[in-house]
C-alpha cells in the first residue's frame, strides 16, 4: 500500500498517461505506481486501459481523501471519457473547470 494520496498525471497525443520525464515534456507511461494509495492505482489502471479516451496533451489530477477519490481533468476530451470517469468510482470530478456528475463513494478510502 502506497503513502501518496495525490497525483498529477500527464497525457499525450498517443493516448499515454503517466509522469513527465525529468526536464522534458515527454510522457513516461505508467500502469501502477508503488507509492500511490491502492484506490488511486485502481483508477490509474482503469484510465490506462482506456488510452484511446484520454485527453490529448492534457492533465489528470487525482486525490484520495476520507470520502473517496476526486479528479480534475484538463485537456480536450475524446470519445466517452466522461462516461468512463463517471464509472471509475470517483466521489467528485471536474472537467475543464466544470463539475461532472459522478456516482459517489465507490472507491474505498485507504485506512488512515
Amino acid at each position: 500500500m502506497g503513502y501518496r494520496f495525490r497525483v498529477r498525471l500527464q497525457t499525450d497525443g498517443q493516448g499515454q498517461i503517466g509522469f513527465l520525464r525529468r526536464r522534458s515534456r515527454t510522457v513516461v507511461p505508467v500502469d501502477q505506481c508503488p507509492v500511490l494509495a491502492d484506490g488511486l492505482n485502481d483508477i490509474l489502471d482503469r484510465l490506462g486501459n482506456s488510452r484511446r479516451l484520454l485527453p490529448t496533451n492534457g492533465e489528470i489530477s487525482l486525490a484520495l481523501g476520507d470520502r473517496g477519490a476526486v479528479a480534475s481533468v484538463k485537456g480536450v476530451l475524446r470519445g466517452s471519457l466522461r462516461d468512463l470517469l463517471r464509472e471509475t468510482g470517483l466521489c467528485g470530478c471536474d472537467v475543464q473547470g466544470e463539475p461532472l456528475e459522478v456516482t459517489p463513494f465507490c472507491v474505498s478510502p485507504s485506512p488512515g
